[in-house]
């Protein structure tokens, strides 16, 4: 998950609290994965970033999907505990970038979200309404028009 790269950035801008937080989530989903119970650890995991009883509300093809992508995203998850990555690196990145937000989503998703869009030189910041983190899994035609309209309209810039 590259969003995850940039969790820590929250740390670096202030956000320690916010940070600290979100880290503990992703820790316990990785503990409970060592421990045999990767369900428990999404269930966890997607609660926080969805709100309460959203892991149970999931349909059974929408949890497949997340249990499927369990290792992957636990190497992310702990490779990207300090990847490296500054606000000057993001700074740096001149190209245009989509930065979408679940409404709905928890304070330290909503946070870093924001300060992306404040850092990229060309960031375009959306909300979802009624979306938590998960929003392409729990509301992707909003997200992926949200997304086309963006390359769209990046097309258009460039006469494409």
């Amino acid at each position: 998950w590259p969003w995850a790269r940039t969790v820590p950035l929250l740390a670096e801008a202030g956000e320690t609290e916010l940070y600290e937080l979100h880290a503990r989530t992703a820790d316990r989903l990785i503990e409970a994965v060592a421990a045999g119970n990767p369900e428990a650890g999404w269930a966890q995991f997607v609660d926080y970033s969805q709100g309460d009883g959203t892991w149970e509300a999931l349909a059974p093809p929408q949890r497949a999907r997340v249990l499927a992508s369990t290792d992957a995203v636990v190497r992310g998850l702990a490779a990207n505990r300090n990847p490296g990555t500054t606000l000057a690196d993001v700074r740096a990145l001149r190209l245009p970038v989509l930065v979408l937000c679940g409404a709905e989503t928890r304070p330290s998703l909503a946070a870093l979200t924001r300060l992306l869009a404040q850092e990229l030189p060309n960031a375009t910041r959306q909300e979802v309404p009624e979306a938590g983190h998960m929003g392409p899994l729990t509301h992707p035609r909003p997200v992926a028009e949200r997304v086309i309209a963006f390359l769209k309209a990046q097309e258009a810039k460039v006469g494409g």
